[in-house]
């Protein structure tokens, strides 16, 4: 289903991976070019991976240098678009997911906007992103006159047991894009 709908891709090659995603395939091939560098090292100079006992401990120790980085060598290799993002965890109850997940309404300014959770727990929506990801995208810069507002939507649904994202993104995602709504 997500790979018939272009969400997910999953290819033997990265070449390959890049066109079926979309990417722009040099700059695709040069960020994982610098991350199999960064795992070959063991050091994440650039998100800091693998540094702190908790990086660590949930690490693959099999993996050495550093078990939180493993050099993409072989594949097979997948890409997904993220619409949408949820974390959740099991608490205190077995076969009990609790999480949040938090929905990026599609008339906000460059939906889907690109998304960032790190091991340490920081998560955050980038609107503005798209040409850090995409040096060939189109400017997603937005200049607001004095006085001028932007309205960007999101819905945070924390929930206690399943739950159907499809389902709550098409509802939210019908919902009107006017403030208070």
């Amino acid at each position: 289903m997500w790979y018939d709908a272009a969400i997910a891709h999953r290819s033997d090659n990265l070449n390959d991976l890049a066109r079926r995603a979309g990417l722009p395939e040099s700059q695709f091939l040069a960020t994982v070019a610098r991350f199999n560098e960064i795992s070959c090292a063991g050091d994440d100079s650039d998100f800091h991976r693998g540094r702190s006992a908790y990086d660590r401990y949930y690490g693959d120790p099999t993996i050495t240098p550093n078990p939180n980085l493993r050099a993409l060598d072989r594949g097979p290799f997948y890409a997904v678009k993220m619409v949408l993002i949820t974390n959740a965890s099991m608490f205190h109850r077995p076969h009990v997911e609790r999480g949040l997940a938090i929905l990026d309404h599609p008339a906000n300014l460059n939906a889907p906007a690109r998304w960032h959770l790190r091991s340490f727990g920081f998560l955050a929506c980038n609107p503005f992103a798209r040409q850090t990801f995409d040096p060939t995208a189109e400017s997603a810069e937005k200049k607001l006159n004095p006085g001028e507002t932007l309205h960007l939507r999101y819905r945070i649904l924390v929930h206690d047991g399943a739950i159907d994202l499809k389902a709550a993104y098409r509802e939210f995602a019908a919902t009107n894009s006017q403030k208070g709504n």
